[in-house]
């Protein structure tokens, strides 16, 4: 298995330059929701196309974006940009967190859920069985929520990771082979592709933070362990594993 991790955003044309980004069998990212974590409707509309471009036909895109106090109806706007961009817009799959979101407002109720939007490209096999019956889409999954009065630098750096069993719910659907390559141009700290790691499948990820970036190889490094060869470049991580 092959993992790149580079510190770039995807979408610029010398990301990967040596190597380009290969057709993926999978997407599965969280993009910024907010604007002032980068947040633009040109982003969005980039993040589509990029994604029909290197995703492989009859193939998974899964979408994770939260909600924002006073703009509820922003998920379902970039959803409907994803489908400009020619994606069929399969499901919606509400995340239950397991925690509530602080609200600003008066007239707003507390935030326990996201949404996942579960997009095709072509006609994929969709394992529904794999996620246990009911195949239900809502999926309830705990949120590692800072602790009180802790750190959250320490704890959980990147302010929205989700848990690493969401990535890996969306491989075990998209039951991609085992020659498969995931794609996550919204890194982060790497969840996707420890996901992946841990699904025996190759990854490819991009963060343009430095900051989370760097935790993104330390996670997959501190996972790895020894069943690892490491090439490094400027701003680029290739993990290559290895059975015993």
């Amino acid at each position: 298995m092959l993992h790149w991790t580079m510190r770039s955003t995807a979408f610029e044309h010398s990301a990967f330059q040596d190597t380009g980004w290969p057709e993926l069998d999978l997407i599965v990212t969280a993009p910024p929701c907010r604007e002032d974590d980068g947040f633009t409707w040109e982003l969005m509309e980039d993040l589509g196309c990029w994604a029909w471009d290197h995703l492989k036909p009859d193939s998974c895109f899964f979408l994770n974006f939260s909600g924002l106090d006073g703009v509820s109806n922003r998920p379902y706007k970039v959803a409907e940009v994803m489908e400009d961009c020619g994606f069929t817009w399969n499901d919606t799959i509400t995340w239950v967190k397991g925690f509530q979101r602080p609200t600003d407002g008066a007239n707003l109720l507390g935030d326990i859920s996201e949404p996942i939007f579960l997009f095709s490209k072509g006609k994929p096999f969709i394992r529904k069985n794999s996620i246990g019956i009911p195949y239900s889409n809502v999926w309830d999954i705990k949120y590692n929520n800072v602790s009180p009065g802790r750190d959250q630098s320490k704890e959980r750096p990147h302010n929205d990771r989700f848990p690493i069993a969401l990535p890996q719910r969306c491989l075990w659907l998209a039951d991609i082979p085992s020659t498969g390559i995931v794609g996550d141009p919204f890194g982060g700290s790497g969840t996707t592709a420890i996901a992946a790691y841990k699904e025996n499948r190759s990854s490819m990820s991009t963060e343009i933070d430095q900051l989370n970036h760097g935790v993104g190889y330390e996670r997959i490094d501190a996972v790895m362990g020894d069943k690892k060869e490491l090439d490094t470049a400027e701003n680029l991580f290739r993990f290559k594993t290895f059975e015993d």
